[in-house]
């Protein structure tokens, strides 16, 4: 679909661990968040339709519903518009990770989708998807830095680098 951000990548760790850094909260909090913000809280229950929580110390509590868990190799959850909405239709895109092993490599694939059917709040909130495009409407910083993230074109790629190492 032309409106699905997608983003693939091969990660020099196996898919089991790259699964944790996305999964357990301890191994997500030190990296999923540019600097200069903070993630302060993380809470996950790991099984389709459970919740989870993730508190930024700048922007509030973002939260999300678990669709599917394969492990090592498929994640996928609704994230939610807006600080403390629910998810559900017209306010959530849906996030699907896909985890292939290539040698002692996984090719990552993360595909974030379901923009067009977003009410009005997506110009107002787009900033906080997990996935994001500065062409855009309404992405800040935050996201495009996510997106940095994984391509290797910020300094907080060495925070995923090093959560991988320690797991």
């Amino acid at each position: 679909n032309d409106n699905d951000l997608v983003l693939e990548r091969i990660v020099d760790v196996p898919p089991e661990l790259v699964f944790k850094a996305w999964t357990t909260p301890k191994h997500l909090m030190p990296w999923f968040c540019p600097k200069p913000y903070k993630t302060v809280a993380c809470e996950i229950d790991l099984r389709p339709g459970g919740e989870a929580r993730l508190t930024w110390e700048q922007h509030g509590t973002s939260l999300v519903r678990v669709e599917k868990v394969e492990p090592p190799h498929c994640f996928s959850f609704r994230w939610a518009r807006g600080m403390n909405a629910v998810p559900g239709e017209g306010n959530s895109t849906l996030v699907e990770f896909s985890l292939s092993a290539e040698g002692e490599r996984t090719r990552l694939r993360v595909v974030e989708s379901g923009f067009p059917a977003l009410d009005g709040t997506f110009s107002a909130n787009a900033s906080g998807q997990v996935l994001a495009g500065a062409d855009l409407p309404g992405r800040g910083t935050t996201a495009d830095s996510n997106v940095a993230l994984f391509t290797g074109t910020s300094p907080d790629t060495t925070l995923l680098d090093r959560a991988l190492n320690d797991l």
